[in-house]
């Protein structure tokens, strides 16, 4: 079997082959509309900055202001926070000093003494400490009306709301 190949003719654009076979001349006008494309008139792009960037550098500076301020807000507390450390340190030492030197003006000899003479109050011997046995146990007495805790259920129940009634009133 013989095999056929299929070749295709030269596809060649006859406005720039002009020697080509089967070219035709055209006119000098017509090939230079053919050999140069058309020009359009020069549109410059869109060179402007559109509205989301601008609004995004602006949201981007605002929020880096605000760190920086914060940082500085920080600092400055930072710095407060230790000054009122320093006072209150000094003002430990200087309650340190005052109660040393309370302590040195109030002598327990000398209250001891101001207790006896100008308030009359005595010393405690042991004749004058009295000891209670309260080896019996604790006991509670009630009134007259209380004692009686017999009847019946119904005159119980009766003195139960008298005493509710009397507490409240």
């Amino acid at each position: 079997m013989e095999r056929k190949i299929r070749t295709m003719p030269r596809q060649t654009n006859l406005a720039y082959d002009m020697y080509a076979p089967g070219a035709e001349r055209l006119p000098a006008e017509e090939t230079r509309i053919l050999r140069e494309p058309e020009k359009r008139a020069e549109t410059s792009p869109r060179r402007g900055i559109s509205y989301g960037y601008i609004f995004s550098a602006l949201a981007v500076a605002v929020m880096l202001t605000m760190v920086v301020m914060s940082y500085a807000k920080l600092a400055e507390l930072n710095i407060r926070a230790a000054s009122l450390e320093r006072e209150s340190a000094a003002l430990r030492t200087e309650q340190a000093a005052i109660l040393a030197a309370q302590d040195r003006e109030y002598n327990l000899a000398e209250l001891a003494e101001y207790a006896e003479t100008h308030l009359g109050m005595t010393r405690a011997n042991a004749e004058n400490i009295v000891y209670i046995d309260l080896g019996e146990g604790d006991e509670i007495r009630l009134n007259g009306a209380a004692q009686a805790q017999g009847g019946s259920f119904l005159e119980n129940l009766r003195r139960g709301f008298d005493r509710i009634i009397e507490y409240f009133c």
